[in-house]
């Protein structure tokens, strides 16, 4: 189950007495609970009815003799929150685990919502959800589901989307729903009483840098072309773009130019010695996970260079993204070391002042 097959089924009425949530979409993960707290809580007792376990240590004993518990009040059910890790301490059992005991009969006045991180939780405890509840993927969206994802959220906000801001939301190659979700509430505000969000909306508070300023700013900096890099990076810059944005959109850049270059390497010649796409445009955006816009425009870009300089690119820029994440240094600074290792004419791709050796 996906996260729109659990949405329809809580929209239904239907709420299952237990649920497996993993993958590393948060966002959604929140929005279900929050969807299902509000169909099974009886707002008089919710606050002694809804019990989250927040620490991370194994206390499967706990979570289950509070899933046995029946609701404070006459209506409703009680919510039982945990993370997969409180639960680590019952699966020694085999099949006669706890949790796959109480899974087999589980409280109908309960709903336990468990939460898996990761995007491949055990097998034994996918199968004991799937049983005894449902267990939900809630793996990154591909492209169409986020498109369908943005819609929602502008419904929920009392609007609709016209598609062409959906496009222009979601052609940016902006991958996380958190700032997707916070650049639509910025056109939603924009929008004031409108019922519908337009593309002028969209466009006039937009804070995701335009996917052709990034694609152009990468070209330049492959090409080993500073005087044309230099010019949109301060464009970019002087916008507003945090450094770390554009670090991390340069980098994803990167990312599509080196699969792209692995792809054509996997295809034929054609009759002009180049080599095609080997797959339809459609297909290309689907194998890269990207809007279709972004899948042509990194193909065609990614034609006038070599899958060696991209990968060296890659290197320094994960070397940098690990040095950024310890706190070794600051975005703005591995975006600067990140422009002038890629564009130095002598020893390219190396981390200024550091040896090869």
């Amino acid at each position: 189950m996906d996260y729109f097959e659990a949405l329809n089924e809580i929209r239904a009425g239907t709420i299952r007495p237990a649920y497996l949530f993993y993958g590393r979409e948060d966002l959604l993960a929140e929005d279900l609970v929050e969807r299902i707290g509000s169909a099974v809580l009886d707002p008089v007792t919710s606050m002694i009815d809804r019990v989250t376990f927040s620490a991370r240590v194994p206390q499967a004993a706990r979570v289950l003799a509070e899933a046995e518990i029946l609701p404070a009040g006459p209506k409703g059910r009680r919510l039982i929150l945990a993370s997969a890790e409180a639960l680590e301490d019952s699966g020694r059992g085999g099949g006669h685990d706890p949790l796959t005991v109480y899974l087999r009969s589980p409280n109908p006045r309960t709903c336990l919502v468990v939460r898996f991180s990761g995007d491949e939780p055990p097998a034994r405890l996918r199968k004991a959800f799937a049983s005894g509840g449902a267990a939900v993927d809630l793996k990154r969206l591909p492209l169409g589901k986020v498109r369908r994802w943005v819609e929602e959220v502008a419904r929920r906000g009392g609007k609709r989307i016209e598609p062409g801001a959906v496009d222009e939301l979601v052609r940016s190659g902006e991958e996380d729903l958190m700032t997707l979700r916070r650049e639509l509430e910025k056109a939603m505000l924009h929008a004031g009483d409108s019922p519908v969000i337009l593309l002028s909306d969209v466009r006039e508070v937009r804070s995701i840098p335009p996917e052709g300023d990034i694609f152009s700013l990468v070209d330049a900096l492959v090409a080993g072309r500073p005087g044309q890099a230099l010019p949109r990076l301060r464009d970019l810059l002087l916008a507003g773009t945090a450094p770390a944005q554009i670090f991390a959109m340069a980098v994803k850049q990167l990312r599509l130019l080196a699969e792209c270059l692995r792809l054509r390497e996997s295809a034929g010649p054609t009759m002009t010695g180049k080599r095609a796409a080997p797959v339809a445009p459609a297909e290309l955006a689907a194998l890269l996970a990207v809007h279709p816009y972004v899948a042509r425009k990194a193909w065609e870009q990614s034609g006038g260079h070599s899958l060696r300089d991209l990968e060296a690119a890659l290197e320094l820029a994960y070397e940098l993204d690990a040095d950024l994440k310890k706190g070794r240094v600051e975005p703005h600074t591995a975006l600067e070391l990140l422009a002038l290792g890629i564009c130095v004419p002598q020893g390219r791709f190396r981390r200024p002042g550091r040896s090869a050796g």
